[in-house]
């Protein structure tokens, strides 16, 4: 290849779902996420929290399945209605060859793979 090989990737077992679902904003104002993309969530885990623009009502969002967060959104501030947290259900079962297989992706990235090249 046009690049040198510095080190080679060990092949990953996928994580397989068969449904997704999006935890959405029950209200407007700003979302403070607890959890990272990629992130394996169990029922009753802490998503984040979500608080009115003069923090005065505060809702404390939970992921309502066991399931890996695949997309979220990056913006802290919501409206009502909008998706927060994209979730692909893991069954119970695949919970620990799911947790398993997310630690052997992120153990294989290296400084390198967080940094920019300008």
């Amino acid at each position: 290849g046009m690049l040198p090989s510095t080190r080679k990737k060990s092949a990953q077992e996928p994580i397989r779902s068969d449904k997704t679902l999006w935890v959405r904003a029950s209200m407007s104002g700003v979302f403070e996420k607890r959890v990272s993309l990629g992130s394996l969530v169990h029922k009753g885990d802490l998503l984040g929290i979500l608080s009115d623009p003069m923090g005065d009502d505060t809702q404390k969002l939970f992921s309502p399945t066991t399931g890996v967060v695949i997309g979220q959104l990056n913006l802290p501030l919501t409206h009502e209605g909008d998706a927060l947290m994209h979730i692909a259900l893991v069954k119970a079962k695949d919970t620990e060859d799911a947790e398993e297989t997310l630690d052997g992706y992120t153990s294989d990235l290296t400084e390198e793979d967080f940094g920019l090249e300008r």
